[in-house]
């Protein structure tokens, strides 16, 4: 009878401890052998076997680290188990006791995507970039800053502060990109200079954004950008230089960084690259919006007048003449004399009629018969 040939499983990585060895195969399974006292085998008995056999977890395994007498796998989910002795909490699983079963490291703070162990202490690295250990710590091997000993993972402090790349900061366990700065793609972790136009205002940034319209950024690694002056303004983002702004026109005005330039109001002018209107005169008036100077504010004609900032001239009022062009206030209208009478707006008074008076009022009065008008009553 013919024999069935075995295929072998193809082995990723292979780790070993004192007394004992594990492989990760390509599968994601781990497969362990050897001494087993104190459960390193993960294989639930502590018995020892010189055969490979599989350990069960609760996912595939993408990394493998054993050490002295404790084995830890990481999964592809980013969670880590470990197995053995734990006499100084080289597990992670919040005890000091032993287990010869598979057993989730508790309180990571987030995925870790590399795992490693010490002769009784462990460490990972998470996706944050950070670092945690656990276990023996009477060396200071868990880099958190004291020789305590725990059996919970521990964030590491200070994590390469001095490693930083050129214009980025240590921030915790991370180097950060600096404010002016990003970190550009294919740079190598490299921080780039934002080019004139663009900024970033905080660390760690992953772009640089366009100026707004109104604002301008003229160097590299800009922080803020510059506004536009009052009287001037910006249409395009990303503007580079400040004579991107444009000056208002005469008979308009803009706050700074403003985007457009606004008409000045009726009664009011302004010359170009105003940040504010002026009043017309008074004895002047402005009747249309955008008036571009005081010369063109139009001046009032005698029998009227007008403030500052006035759209249109006052009449003077009826019985009352006004003789002065460019009258500047209701003083300047003068009353009519007796014999005489005007109608409002008017720059000078009118004499009575034969056979009527006046009282220097509005109109005149008919004398009485048979003063007045003969009238003939034999039509």
């Amino acid at each position: 009878m013919q024999r069935k040939r075995r295929c072998a499983a193809a082995a990723a990585a292979v780790a070993s401890g004192s007394s004992h060895t594990c492989a990760l195969l390509a599968s994601g399974n781990v497969s362990c052998w050897g001494g087993n006292a104190n459960g390193q085998l993960g294989i639930r008995n502590n018995l020892d076997t010189v055969t490979p056999t599989a350990v069960d977890l609760p996912g595939a395994a993408v990394s493998l680290s054993t050490r002295r007498d404790h084995t830890c796998a990481l999964l592809n989910d980013g969670s880590v188990y470990c197995w053995g002795q734990n006499d100084k909490g080289q597990l992670g699983i919040g005890t000091i006791v032993k287990t010869n079963k598979p057993q989730r490291v508790q309180q990571l703070a987030g995925p870790a995507v590399a795992v490693a162990c010490g002769s009784t202490h462990t460490c990972v690295a998470l996706s944050d970039g950070s670092a945690y250990c656990w276990g023996e710590n009477t060396d200071g091997e868990l880099g958190v800053g004291s020789t305590t000993s725990t059996s919970l993972p521990t964030q590491a402090i200070q994590l390469g502060a001095d490693i930083c790349p050129n214009n980025s900061v240590a921030n915790g366990t991370r180097c950060l990109c600096n404010a002016g700065y990003w970190e550009g793609s294919g740079s190598g972790g490299a921080c780039v200079a934002c080019s004139a136009g663009t900024i970033s205002t905080a660390l760690g940034a992953s772009s640089c954004g366009n100026c707004v319209p109104g604002t301008y950024a003229t160097g590299i690694a800009s922080i803020v950008c510059s506004k536009c002056a009052a009287g001037s303004y910006g249409m395009s983002a990303g503007a580079q230089f400040s004579d991107s702004c444009k000056v208002c026109s005469a008979g308009s005005f803009s706050s700074e960084g403003s985007i457009s330039c606004t008409n000045c109001s009726v009664g009011m002018f302004s010359n170009q690259g105003a940040s504010a209107c002026l009043n017309c005169d008074a004895g002047t008036y402005s009747s249309r919006a955008g008036t571009s100077s005081n010369s063109s504010c139009a001046k009032c004609s005698a029998g009227t007048f007008s403030p500052q900032g006035a759209s249109s001239c006052l009449n003077c009022t009826a019985g009352m003449y006004g003789p002065l062009i460019a009258a500047t206030s209701n003083a300047s209208c003068l009353s009519c004399s007796i014999g005489t009478f005007s109608l409002g707006g008017a720059s000078s008074c009118s004499n009575c009629t034969a056979g009527s008076y006046g009282t220097g009022s509005s109109t005149f009065l008919i004398c009485p018969y048979p003063f007045g008008p003969v009238w003939n009553i034999n039509m």
